[in-house]
């Protein structure tokens, strides 16, 4: 397989249809490496910022459900992903 750009992507997709326009736009092969890391590493971001901010919603409750919620529809995300080509988990 010949490599004519690498494209290196944070945090994108974040919904089924963010990935069909990118897939639709690159029109090309593509492969997709998830990062995956231990739940107590965002929630550990999330309160060192709620520290330097006054966001109200910043509690641990709040991030635990905004990171249920965000695992929940990356699920979506990551299924569509590997039925579309090689697709790592690291």
């Amino acid at each position: 397989m010949e490599i004519k750009c690498i494209v290196i992507l944070d945090g994108f997709p974040r919904s089924l249809d963010q990935a069909h326009a990118f897939e639709e736009k690159i029109r090309g092969r593509f492969f997709t490496i998830l990062l995956k890391c231990l739940e107590e590493v965002p929630l550990y971001r999330l309160n060192r910022r709620s520290e330097s901010s006054s966001r109200i919603g910043d509690n641990d409750d709040s991030m635990k459900k905004r990171l249920r919620t965000f695992s929940q529809e990356n699920l979506k995300i990551e299924k569509h992903l590997q039925s579309k080509g090689p697709f790592w988990t690291v």
